[in-house]
């Protein structure tokens, strides 16, 4: 080929240099979209952004360098979609509650393709609504007193397995997602399988599988890189990321279980979240409102095992690590919990956690340094102008917990663990939602309670039989490394040495 009638070139050559202005053209057009704007943010890379960033640096520690370079305000891709990030509280407050109704969305990565497509965490606008008002009566406060027995029986297994345990070098998650796997089975599906003896058991083996989803597979990228091409085929042909046979188990326990509460003229005597759904179905359809359909609750099903098992281990995981790395704290919240257990009539009863000032403190300090969930997020469903920014309909907007959470302007010694600092004086001088882990406004996290009265049930529990110690192996928190995800999970296992304490000091 000729160009100008002065040079020859090959053909090959004419046409791999189109193919390739043609692909950065392509994969550069959405990154002009803050420029635009006038609004700061990374450079991105044709088509993937800055994903090499957050392989290189881990999803929290690219967000804290983007807010130093950028602003508390920026805006960002995830791949090929716009993304505004916003750190400014009265920006969260305008988007999460003032303004919730132009953001009644949370984005979605996959999990909108069946059995997770009917979940609350994906469902938008008036589907959304719908199902958040049945479910909401199922987390009250009676709801979750009455599992508590549940929780007490998983916490006196898992202080079992760590007394039988003590002396030895242990990856103490490993007991702590014995732990949550033992209550999703109990507070959801009514099963009682106690984990901590048998590891291997069908729900603990068919329940990590649902977690062993691969990043790279083709199905994940589809999903990530070609989203409006891959979701509407994975739903024509009913794909899914999960394994099908760990799928086909869940869905047959969850049929087994709704079969046999439908048939109870007492759901409530089960005390688990499959009872109270179907409590609320019935509800709902005597005052004459669409009750959930099976999809509908396997969907609500996995979505809170998914969301409650793994994350609230990792949460147990950090406490007993700073415990560990601060034997003070450990001893002060020890010696709170023998006293309240005292006042309590000898029991760690439901009233007696209410009454744990400090551990819960302690709880909210560890939460703060390590939040299982480094990000929640809202999308614009109304175009709406907030503090100055416009924010267009469909847009992404980014709340960074992590970074609100470590913010040096707001928290001295951000690193430190210091459960002093959520003292009654020091909290209220403090602006709340700097520390966010379960979210903020309408769509915050549904299981908030439950998980926070696991958590306390169980730590409480474990202080008055063992206390955690370092080992030489047990790196300080400024060397722990992490996995490039939006969790905040460890790449190597945490090892504490577990030491029981003596009967007399426990009774």
């Amino acid at each position: 080929m000729q160009i100008l009638g002065l040079i020859e070139v090959p053909n090959w050559l004419v046409y791999t240099t189109l193919g390739t202005v043609a692909f950065y053209i392509y994969g550069m057009w959405p990154y002009s979209y803050w420029k635009k704007r006038g609004i700061n943010g990374p450079r991105m890379l044709p088509l993937i952004g800055d994903l090499p960033s957050f392989m290189r640096l881990g999803f929290h520690g690219k967000m804290v360098e983007d807010f130093k370079l950028y602003g508390k305000v920026h805006g960002t891709y995830t791949l090929r979609s716009p993304v505004l990030v916003i750190g400014d509280t009265e920006m969260i407050k305008q988007v999460c509650i003032k303004r919730a109704e132009n953001f009644t969305d949370r984005g979605s990565l996959g999990n909108e393709t069946k059995p997770l497509d009917k979940g609350i965490a994906v469902l938008k606008g008036h589907e959304w609504k719908r199902i958040r008002s049945i479910l909401s009566p199922t987390f009250s406060s009676g709801k979750i007193k009455a599992m508590f027995p549940l929780v007490e029986q998983c916490s006196d297994q898992l202080c079992n397995a760590l007394v039988k345990s003590s002396n030895e070098s242990v990856d103490i998650k490993t007991f702590f997602t014995n732990f949550t796997m033992d209550v999703v089975a109990s507070t959801l599906f009514g099963l009682q399988i106690n984990t901590q003896d048998d590891p291997n058991n069908d729900f603990k083996r068919h329940g990590s599988e649902l977690f062993n989803i691969k990043l790279f597979s083709w199905k994940f990228l589809s999903l990530m890189l070609f989203p409006k091409i891959a979701i509407p085929l994975f739903k024509r042909f009913e794909i899914t990321l999960f394994p099908k046979e760990s799928f086909d188990f869940f869905q047959k326990v969850i049929h087994d279980a709704l079969v046999e509460r439908e048939a109870s003229a007492d759901s409530d005597k089960y005390h688990d979240f499959l009872a109270s759904m179907v409590v609320a179905r019935r509800e709902a359809e005597k005052e004459g409102a669409k009750g959930l359909t099976e999809h509908e609750v396997m969907a609500q099903s996995l979505t809170f095992f998914l969301a409650g098992f793994e994350t609230t281990a990792n949460a147990m995981q950090y406490l007993a690590y700073f415990l560990a790395w601060n034997k003070d704290c450990q001893d002060r919240a020890y010696r709170e919990v023998l006293e309240a257990k005292a006042n309590h009539g000898g029991q760690v009863n439901y009233e007696c956690l209410k009454s744990l000032r400090y551990l819960n403190n302690c709880f909210e300090e560890s939460m703060r340094l390590c939040p299982p969930a480094l990000l929640t997020d809202r999308v614009c469903t109304e175009t709406t102008t907030v503090n100055g920014y416009e924010i267009e309909k469909g847009i992404n907007v980014r709340i960074p917990i992590y970074c609100l959470a470590h913010d040096p302007e707001v928290w001295e010694e951000p690193e430190r663990f210091n459960p002093d600092r959520f003292d009654e004086d020091s909290a209220e001088s403090r602006d709340p939602t700097y520390l966010i882990p379960f979210g903020l406004g309408p769509r915050n996290c549904i299981g908030m309670r439950l998980a926070q009265m696991e958590v306390r049930k169980a730590m409480a529990e474990m202080l008055l039989k063992v206390e955690f110690q370092t080992l030489p192996e047990t790196l300080p928190f400024e060397k722990l490394e992490f996995k490039p995800s939006g969790f905040l999970t460890v790449k190597s296992p945490i090892k504490l040495k577990v030491v029981p304490r003596s009967s007399e000091s426990s009774d």
